[in-house]
């Protein structure tokens, strides 16, 4: 194969005799691309992935297959290397069980168990071959991967972020905040008593309060079931330093400013 090619090999279930069903080669496929385009980002610390996939081959008959090759945004930006590197590592690290001191971004773990979802339902195996890199998706990983995300650690507390995605429908309520630091985003469940105020922060900062939800191999809540939602007002709309000018014009009392500060100043050190 190749230098900077990929070749995705999916196997459809015995029942189909090895074919696999549209929807879920398309589905596979698209889970693959956007896990390697986000290990990408991640990589290069950018909102842009540093490089685009390119069909160069396909074969229908069993298994399915897929040849596309990396090609670079930018010519002076060459990430692939690490990112495919990084892909393979998270898969590794599940596959051989080697987490003990390795920390897993969310949104990884998210991406690879969204990957493997349809494996035993209507997908027998997804091989992914990357330059040195050889992987295989199977049932028996999809068993070590729901092992590696069933343990959860849970605190109360709170996260900022832009509320940028809701979901009534069903009854569904949940919507999800992209903090400024930290994870990427966190999906946040909500009461129905909350829907109202959920629905108006649509496209707000805000800060959410509730129990938070920390797997094993993350330092970073990945869900918090929320209790409280607080709508901050957009940054034009926040006064500016010179407008909070003399709005507490007693604050220091009979002290001057200079003393004020110096009282502050000396009952710390002290």
């Amino acid at each position: 194969m190749a230098k900077n090619e990929i070749k995705i090999v999916i196997e459809g279930m015995s029942q189909d005799k090895g074919l696999v069903r549209a929807d879920a080669f398309i589905n596979g496929l698209n889970s693959i691309i956007r896990a390697i385009h986000r290990t990408d980002r991640i990589v290069s610390g950018k909102s842009m992935a540093s490089f685009y996939l390119r069909i160069t081959g396909l074969s229908y008959e069993s298994p399915a297959t897929v040849t596309m090759e990396t090609v670079l945004q930018d010519p002076n930006i060459d990430l692939r290397k690490q990112a495919i590197s990084k892909f393979y590592d998270t898969y590794d690290s599940i596959q051989s069980g080697a987490l003990a001191g390795k920390e897993i971004e969310s949104v990884l773990i998210e991406d690879m168990t969204e990957i493997t979802n349809q494996i035993g339902k209507h997908i027998n195996s997804i091989k992914v071959i990357m330059d040195e890199y050889d992987l295989t998706l199977t049932k028996e990983f999809k068993t070590k991967m729901n092992l590696v995300i069933a343990p959860e650690e849970k605190s109360s507390s709170f996260i900022r972020g832009m509320l940028e995605y809701i979901n009534i429908h069903e009854n569904k309520n949940v919507f999800r905040i992209y903090p400024d630091i930290g994870p990427r985003k966190i999906v946040c469940h909500f009461s129905e008593e909350l829907t109202k105020k959920a629905i108006e922060a649509i496209g707000k900062y805000v800060e959410v309060k509730g129990e938070l939800r920390f797997r094993a191999v993350s330092k970073h809540p990945h869900e918090i079931f929320v209790e409280e939602i607080e709508i901050f007002p957009p940054e034009e709309e926040l006064p500016t330093l010179y407008e909070l000018r003399g709005i507490a014009p007693d604050l220091t009392g009979d002290l001057s400013s200079e003393e004020f500060v110096r009282k502050i100043r000396d009952a710390k050190i002290s």
